[in-house]
């Protein structure tokens, strides 16, 4: 039993859930990364050293998996706000995005599955980077706008680098942030503002019609 008196988690389980809350978690007064695991069947702090070596790590990781699916040739870039603080992640097949966007394909090919959609979405010419190299959706509002910006010149050497023909904004409020880099990255090309998925169906629907043509044509649809 742990000293809440709930039982212990397995080693399995306490990486995992490391690994996802890192860098998502606020500081204690002390400086201290506050854990838990999702039953609450743990609680400590581990220090600030160790919080960024783990941060780091998780990063690390998401980013080999991302680059694994890096095109050749990049057609659409997709640029979303950063990955989300749960630990889920487009490229683990694991998040809402990676749904909804796999449905927007299967809209325009039946033949495409769970276990080849993130196959034919790099074969499409199709890349999904993060303007926020970690997870920003926990933190306050202030905090959120400034990692945002501090994300811009590191969006504008990616996109200086890849060179897509086109580059998708996969949430409103980053929209600013992303001509910004744009801007810094001498770029020029069409320019798609999503809306984004989210949970509710309508929201699904808009974000599948704007997107459909551009999977099927590999061009901006008609403003």
């Amino acid at each position: 039993m742990t000293p809440g008196g709930s039982e212990p988690c397995s080693s399995m389980e306490m990486k995992y859930e490391l690994r996802c809350v890192v860098g998502a978690m606020p500081l204690s007064r002390t400086g201290n990364t506050q854990l838990a695991d999702r039953s609450g069947c743990a609680h400590f702090s581990i220090s600030p050293g160790v919080a960024f070596f783990m941060s780091m790590s998780a990063r690390l990781s998401r980013e080999k998996l991302r680059r694994s699916f890096r095109p050749a040739r990049v057609r659409v870039l997709f640029v979303g706000e950063s990955p989300p603080a749960s630990g889920r992640f487009f490229y683990a097949r694991d998040s809402g995005l990676y749904r909804a966007m796999r449905e927007a394909f299967q809209a325009t090919d039946a033949a495409i599955r769970d276990d080849n959609f993130l196959a034919t979405f790099q074969s499409s010419g199709c890349y999904l980077v993060d303007l926020c190299a970690d997870p920003v959706d926990r933190l306050a509002a202030a905090a959120r706008r400034v990692a945002c910006a501090t994300g811009e010149a590191s969006l504008a050497r990616t996109i200086r680098e890849l060179q897509p023909a086109v580059i998708a904004i996969l949430l409103r409020s980053i929209g600013h942030n992303v001509t910004n880099a744009i801007a810094r990255a001498n770029w020029h090309g069409d320019v798609i503002r999503l809306p984004y998925p989210g949970r509710w169906i309508r929201h699904r629907k808009a974000f599948i019609d704007v997107l459909r043509p551009v999977i099927v044509r590999g061009t901006d649809p008609p403003r």
